[in-house]
């Protein structure tokens, strides 16, 4: 994982996990830090693990979840260029959630 520091306050938090290098292939998990004042950084803490998994680990594609009714969220990855790709009924908790899927191509490879 890494943080990450604007004006030398930590802001966020990203981590790629599951990298499969043959496959050019990880999952993207972040959050913003909640002591962070500024409002409205999801998509550049989305945006710092994008410019990792493809400029510097050259991986061709990055999957994320978010649950359903995390609008921020939504925004912050299509702000990244994350693209709608399922919705999944899933048990978390003894709950039954919606879980929206993304998932970001490298065009550039």
């Amino acid at each position: 994982y890494w943080r990450l520091y604007k004006n030398f306050q930590a802001f966020g938090v990203v981590s790629l996990t599951s990298v499969d290098f043959a496959a050019g292939s990880a999952v993207l998990g972040y959050y913003k830090d909640p002591n962070y004042p500024e409002r409205n950084v999801g998509s550049e803490i989305v945006q710092a693990a994008v410019e990792i998994a493809f400029k510097i680990l050259g991986l061709s594609v990055i999957y994320a979840e978010t649950l359903e009714d995390n609008k921020a969220s939504m925004r912050a990855m299509e702000g990244a260029g994350f693209r709608p790709s399922g919705i999944e009924k899933r048990m978390i908790g003894g709950n039954l959630l919606m879980i929206n899927r993304y998932e970001n191509r490298n065009e550039n490879r």
